[in-house]
């Protein structure tokens, strides 16, 4: 390649001419060494010409991203004679300077430079450009998106959302976005809705929805609302993007069912055992009773050890079914401290169950209804009741508490017992796993199952001495 210097009556001779266009003028090498550059790129630049020459042009590059793609500029120019690029350039003072550069192929002592001739993109053509590129990503996103005037009329809506909706952009072109409103969704759902939005301070609302397409069919979504203010503050439109999680739910339950069934494999030799022992019982009584001398004594006792061990043959079964085929979610707007309360009051009214059993009830009442299924959290709660009741033997204080904390709303449930050792805590899931005399070790893994349905967690303090605490986060869904 011909070095810098044996460019200089070529760049004295043609540089008074190039010096005199605004445009900017660069020749360099195929590999990214400046050989000259016209005035008007160096003062853009910010670097003198004897300075720029010598250096590669990839150092002015903004984002080392467009170094790969200078390059296949640089090859097209050198197969095709020709080609263009835009280029962003980065200045001494490190601002950037978008560029439009044309290419040509230029012979010099028999080598092959680049000459490029660029402008620079003026605001309102960059501004055009990058609201063309945005209605192209508008129209071909994924995402179900539509735009809104300040009044809340539907200017525009992309292809997602005409496949998922059913209505052609007609159709819904100065129309709110009620139309697609379900039954689900309540008044104060969106007033919450729109106070988050209409908020300065925040300006957007996030969250799950259902909504209806026009064939009435309801699909759940997470659906983001933004709106969009002027230089001064004033609300100048609304735009919205969803994304449609009904299959997501659909493989949620289908990975909770086969994570079911794959537990049934190793708690095998768990289950033989639990039902092993009252089996044993059963088949004891049964010959016993089958003996022509027992008196009415035995055979009596004998019925009630039958009675007892089916019974807890019963529960066993009953109660791994519920664990490994749980029934699919079915969430709905509940209130979490009404059931909470009720179930409190329903079980301390059991002074078999709760003889001294002291209750506190701690009760975030500015958490509204939200969406979880309120049969199965039931279940959870009451498992966990009955299992701080029996750590504290009957007699304590069972402390219930609620609250929203982010996206999660969560009810605690606090006992005053022995508490549980880091050991016992690694195992206190496992299915079949029991410290009590009664129960067969399901109500917790059950429980655990539950909530990561829902999507939430729950955990555990405890320290021996000092009581147990669980805690149960669940997604906070309004809609």
């Amino acid at each position: 390649m011909p070095s810098a210097a044996s460019l200089k009556d070529f760049s004295d001779e043609i540089l008074i001419s190039l010096d005199r266009t605004p445009d900017f003028i660069l020749i360099r090498n195929p590999d990214g060494t400046i050989l000259t550059a016209n005035e008007a790129l160096c003062q853009r630049l910010g670097v003198p010409r004897e300075k720029l020459i010598g250096r590669s042009i990839y150092d002015f590059h903004v984002n080392p991203v467009q170094t790969p793609i200078n390059k296949k500029y640089t090859e097209a120019v050198l197969k095709k004679g020709n080609s263009r690029i835009t280029l962003l350039l980065r200045d001494k003072n490190g601002l950037s300077l978008q560029l439009e550069v044309r290419g040509c192929l230029l012979e010099y002592e028999g080598k092959k430079l680049l000459f490029g001739i660029g402008r620079e993109i003026e605001p309102l053509e960059r501004d055009r450009r990058l609201a063309s590129i945005l209605r192209m990503g508008f129209q071909t996103s994924n995402d179900i998106m539509c735009y809104a005037d300040p009044n809340g009329m539907i200017l525009g809506v992309n292809n997602a959302f005409v496949e998922h909706y059913g209505y052609s952009p007609e159709e819904v072109l100065g129309k709110t976005p009620g139309i697609l409103r379900s039954r689900h969704s309540t008044d104060e759902f969106y007033q919450r809705m729109w106070k988050d939005i209409l908020s300065p301070q925040k300006g957007f609302w996030k969250g799950e929805i259902i909504n209806r397409a026009k064939n009435g069919k309801e699909f759940p979504l997470i659906l983001t609302i933004s709106a969009a203010r002027d230089t001064a503050g004033d609300i100048v439109g609304f735009v919205s993007s969803a994304t449609d999680i009904q299959k997501k739910k659909e493989l949620e339950e289908d990975l909770a069912h086969a994570s079911a069934l794959a537990d049934i494999g190793e708690m095998a030799a768990a289950i033989a055992h639990e039902i092993r022992n009252p089996l044993g019982s059963v088949s004891m009584a049964a010959k016993h009773l089958s003996l022509e001398d027992s008196t009415p004594a035995d055979r009596k006792s004998m019925a009630k050890i039958i009675e007892r061990e089916s019974s807890r043959l019963s529960q066993i079964l009953s109660g791994l079914l519920a664990f490994a085929r749980p029934r699919p979610l079915k969430r709905k707007l509940s209130n979490l401290n009404s059931l909470l309360r009720e179930t409190i009051q329903l079980i301390m009214a059991n002074q078999d169950v709760a003889p001294r059993v002291e209750p506190a009830l701690s009760l975030d009442e500015s958490l509204y209804p939200f969406l979880f299924d309120s049969d199965q959290i039931l279940q959870v709660f009451w498992n966990m009741v009955l299992n701080a009741i029996q750590a504290m033997e009957g007699k304590g204080t069972l402390t219930v508490r609620s609250g929203r904390s982010g996206d999660f709303a969560y009810f605690a449930v606090a006992d005053t017992g022995a508490g549980i050792t880091e050991a016992e805590r690694q195992k206190i899931f496992k299915p079949f796993h029991s410290t009590k005399s009664q129960g067969v070790g399901l109500g917790l893994p059950t429980a655990k199952r539950i909530v990561l349905a829902h999507g939430g967690r729950i955990e555990i303090d405890s320290r021996p001495g000092q009581g147990t605490v669980f805690t149960v986060w669940l997604p906070y869904l309004e809609r």
